[in-house]
């Protein structure tokens, strides 16, 4: 947990950022109503230390998702900083898709700028602006540890397979307690547990229908040959 200066300093850098971070405007409620957009990230994919996140854009507070053209100026005026206990620097950034509601969102971050935002001592500011209606609207996020921790690892079987973030304790099965350990690690998981529950429910039809059958065969006569005298 931050030391409760840290958090002080984290909370002013934040509520600084405008200074820091130069929009193509003053931030004022459109002629349509939207005051500002909030730029919330998803889920990220993670390959090496780069993470893809992906970002909705909601415009509020109606609480509706931004046109494409809303959101092709916001990743376009898009600042994204670096904010720890010591200060701010800009990080490198760059957009692959996007679309209505949202924009994906490629960050190439250092070793110690993951560890650092993981650990709930640095956060990522995204900040914007959009012009609607004639007035300049702001558009802001943040990133943190807990979006970072969530990412899923890309390539990796458990995660194509399974939607599980975390690896298994013993990828290679290697021991018969490696095993055991694999098979609590993906009994703890959702698809883990729909897979109990479906094998559960496979064994209980096929020992209804072995047992259909048996008592079928009593019936007929047919459950044991029995040689003529």
């Amino acid at each position: 947990m931050l030391p409760w200066a840290s958090v002080v300093v984290l909370v002013g850098a934040v509520t600084l950022l405008t200074v820091l971070v130069p929009t193509a405007g003053a931030s004022s409620p459109s002629s349509s109503g939207v005051e500002y957009f909030d730029l919330d990230p998803g889920t990220p994919t993670q390959a090496g230390t780069t993470f893809s996140v992906p970002v909705f854009v909601i415009a509020e507070p109606a609480g509706f998702a931004a046109s494409p053209g809303e959101v092709q100026q916001i990743w376009q005026n898009l600042v994204v900083v670096f904010l720890d206990a010591v200060g701010s620097q800009p990080v490198n950034w760059s957009v692959t898709t996007w679309g209505a509601g949202s924009f994906d969102l490629e960050l190439p971050l250092s070793p110690s700028e993951i560890a650092t935002v993981e650990s709930g001592a640095a956060l990522l500011a995204l900040n914007s602006s959009v012009v609607v209606a004639g007035s300049a609207v702001s558009a802001s996020g943040l990133i943190d540890g807990a979006v970072l921790n969530s990412a899923i690892v890309a390539g990796a079987w458990w995660s194509t397979l399974f939607g599980i973030a975390t690896p298994p304790p013993d990828p290679s099965f290697s021991s018969l307690q490696g095993i055991i350990d694999d098979l609590a690690w993906f009994g703890s998981s959702t698809a883990g547990r729909a897979a109990y529950a479906a094998a559960t429910i496979v064994a209980i039809l096929l020992y209804l229908w072995e047992g259909h059958k048996l008592a079928r065969a009593k019936l007929l006569g047919t459950g044991s040959r029995r040689e003529a005298s």
